[in-house]
């Protein structure tokens, strides 16, 4: 038997007012190389038509293991965390899923050939760049490839997994949902990534364009290739969103303190501690905590953030 069929992959797909591209992005599931796939939808306030139209396209495909829940109401990120925190989903892997992306044939099989190398225990997450296109599907170019490794000094200031890239393995979906099951959170990729590295897990950001990612006002945060991406990230590092942010993932963090390698319980421990303090002990604590983003001009406005209490 073929290897790549033997494992089941639980994609985990959110909707909200989503009609306009779905058929795509179904479409794109269905036609994947590995087969074994169980589709959970999660609409998240009125059905628009979406759930018809999934329905239609997914007629005869995979009869019994398409199947449609009520989200919380509560935004994307807690949608994304109600799917993989459902008791009811069982799977070897789980794969989270926008509505409006194109995936590649290959994504799903790309991603399983890196996760099968990691041992079972070990929590481990996959993510990939991405195409980026417009509403019209004309691409526009592609996401930047992170030349430094995935690390946890890198989670605590910056998410680099795309959450529509993402593949975690069971080990992964365990750890998030023994201890966040109903945690308020702004992101579920950057949780993921925080809180896998955080206790030594595998993090890997592959150089593979992995699917198409539409582009349109709503998702600049998730585009980390164009000017204006980087202005509006660098204007939410100076109004202090960031450090709104970093709040809730210090507060998750504490969670799972115990759970951490020694080196990050360190690292966590000098980067909690320094953001209120005075500014010597925050530049102190900025160095002892290690963090670091991706490019040299981020991480001197990631400094200058940490100087004026932004982080």
């Amino acid at each position: 038997m073929n290897s790549k069929i033997q494992e089941n992959v639980a994609v985990l797909l959110c909707l909200f007012q989503g009609k306009e591209f779905i058929e795509e992005q179904v479409d794109s599931i269905i036609n994947q190389s590995h087969k074994n796939i169980s589709l959970w939808v999660s609409i998240d306030g009125a059905d628009d038509g979406s759930k018809d139209l999934i329905e239609k396209r997914t007629q005869g495909w995979q009869d019994g293991k398409v199947r449609f829940l009520s989200g919380p109401g509560k935004g994307f990120a807690e949608n994304f965390l109600s799917l993989l925190c459902n008791e009811d989903i069982k799977a070897d892997y789980y794969s989270f899923s926008d509505q409006d992306d194109i995936w590649e044939r290959d994504k799903l099989s790309r991603a399983l050939d890196y996760l099968k190398s990691v041992p079972p225990d070990v929590p481990a997450i996959y993510g990939s760049r991405t195409t980026l296109i417009n509403k019209f599907g004309k691409k526009l170019g592609e996401s930047k490839f992170f030349k430094k490794k995935p690390s946890f000094e890198n989670a605590l200031v910056q998410n680099i997994a795309a959450g529509n890239t993402m593949v975690l393995n069971k080990a992964a979906r365990s750890l998030i949902k023994k201890h966040f099951k109903n945690n308020k959170l702004f992101f579920h990729d950057w949780l993921s990534y925080l809180v896998v590295s955080a206790v030594g897990g595998n993090v890997f950001h592959d150089s593979y364009t992995s699917l198409q990612y539409r582009q349109h006002g709503e998702n600049l945060m998730g585009e980390n290739a164009s000017l204006l991406s980087r202005f509006y990230r660098l204007k939410l590092l100076i109004n202090g969103t960031f450090r709104e942010w970093n709040e809730i993932n210090v507060g998750c963090l504490e969670k799972i303190s115990d759970m951490m390698t020694e080196k990050n319980k360190k690292r966590f421990h000098h980067f909690k501690n320094s953001r209120n303090k005075s500014m010597i002990q925050r530049i102190f604590g900025f160095w002892k905590a290690g963090v670091y983003r991706q490019t040299f001009l981020e991480n001197v406005f990631l400094f200058i953030a940490f100087i004026l209490k932004r982080i």
